[in-house]
């Protein structure tokens, strides 16, 4: 996959992040191409699309959702925003018509990342240098304590101890890997999130601490390592430690998130 956002740099910059064109429509299986560019960068400079958009009845957050266009807004504010990219709600609706990503979606996502590449200067899945990021859900309408998020996705073992390397702090490292297997583990895999606070409840017990910030590296790993062999136990695979490079576990992984967990479970609000 590595080689694959990078073979994307190239078609980023000559495609400018977005192959289909503004208005373009198209039937593919008897769907209707979305009117709007499918990604946007938080970036991008959306004064026209917001001026087309109120234009029709509509404000941005329903092309972006609230979280996309807030971050969009403030970083054309200059405010420090991390670099990152929306697809917006109307590939929801594409995919549920579809029943599959629209073509040149998944494209645009490699090409995105490795946008973020460029600007953070880090590289995803190099443990000498590695990108870590968020896939956070949306939706044009609030919905409080319903949104959900996987943080830390890069981890794996070998980025892990890149990162150590890196930081000196073996306490934040193992604290953030044990909470990325809990996320994907919950989220994107549907594995009861409680059989993941279990097994952190357990160390804490063998410690006799109350507090997370208490647990010692030793017990963080084996939370880890427990954690592991829930979601194994669960799912009937591995968690692999070469995560990051396998296409089939990793990639798949992550359209599962986005297409079945962000664009089904809140499609009724968009």
């Amino acid at each position: 996959m590595i080689e694959q956002i990078r073979a994307a740099r190239g078609e980023v910059r000559r495609a400018e992040l977005h192959p289909f064109s503004q208005g373009q429509t198209n039937r593919q299986g008897g769907a209707q191409m979305a009117k709007y560019l499918p990604i946007y960068m938080f970036s991008d400079d959306t004064t026209a699309l917001e001026a087309e958009l109120k234009a029709e009845g509509e404000a941005l957050k329903n092309l972006l959702g609230g979280k996309g266009s807030n971050l969009n807004i403030m970083t054309r504010a200059g405010l420090p925003v991390p670099p990152g990219f929306t697809v917006t709600t109307e590939q929801c609706i594409e995919y549920t018509e579809l029943g599959r990503f629209a073509d040149g979606l998944e494209e645009q996502i490699r090409a995105c990342v490795a946008k973020v590449e460029d600007e953070t200067g880090k590289e995803f899945g190099n443990p000498d240098n590695p990108l870590l990021v968020s896939v956070r859900s949306g939706a044009r309408s609030s919905m409080p304590g319903m949104m959900d998020t996987v943080l830390n996705i890069g981890l794996n073992d070998d980025v892990a101890q890149g990162l150590i390397k890196l930081t000196g702090n073996e306490r934040f490292v193992w604290d953030a890997y044990r909470r990325l297997i809990m996320m994907f583990g919950d989220v994107v895999m549907g594995v009861h999130r409680e059989l993941f606070e279990e097994c952190f409840k357990q160390v804490k017990a063998e410690e006799k601490v109350t507090e997370d910030t208490k647990v010692s590296v030793e017990g963080l790993k084996k939370t880890v390592a427990m954690e592991k062999e829930v979601y194994k136990k669960a799912l009937g695979e591995e968690m692999h430690s070469k995560l990051i490079e396998n296409k089939k576990v990793e990639w798949d992984r992550f359209r599962t998130h986005v297409s079945h967990y962000e664009i089904e479970r809140y499609l009724p609000i968009l």
